[in-house]
């Protein structure tokens, strides 16, 4: 591999990381507002809820005003998220493995160029 190929690849890797990240950051907004809009309906439906327990209130909301819809969603955000920062992760790994190896590559060119030091 000639270093036009290595740069090529650290680029393209740093791309691949930058991308992960601005995905990160969409899938944590758009969790965080999944969130909001959950908690604010369960506040709402608990409130207008009948019943004289917390199990009794939250039962009735979960089923007459259509939270469990709003929780789901907030979980597949939730799970978007999760595989958003995963993927950053994967590709930081990624970008650190093309970095030592050419790293590597460049102390064998100077090896072979210049012999042992010392």
């Amino acid at each position: 591999m000639n270093a036009v190929e290595m740069n090529r690849r650290l680029i393209e890797c740093a791309r691949n990381v930058e991308e992960a990240q601005t995905n990160l950051e969409a899938q944590t907004i758009a969790y965080a507002e999944s969130e909001r809009r959950y908690r604010q309906a369960k506040a709402l439906a608990y409130l207008k809820a009948p019943g004289k327990t917390v199990a009794e209130k939250e039962a009735t909301a979960e089923i007459e005003h259509g939270i469990g819809d709003l929780r789901f969603a907030r979980d597949v955000a939730e799970g978007r998220k999760n595989a958003a920062l995963e993927a950053v992760r994967s590709r930081r790994a990624i970008l650190s493995a093309e970095q030592t190896l050419t790293k590597l590559v460049t102390v064998e060119a100077e090896f072979t160029r210049t012999g042992p030091a010392g």
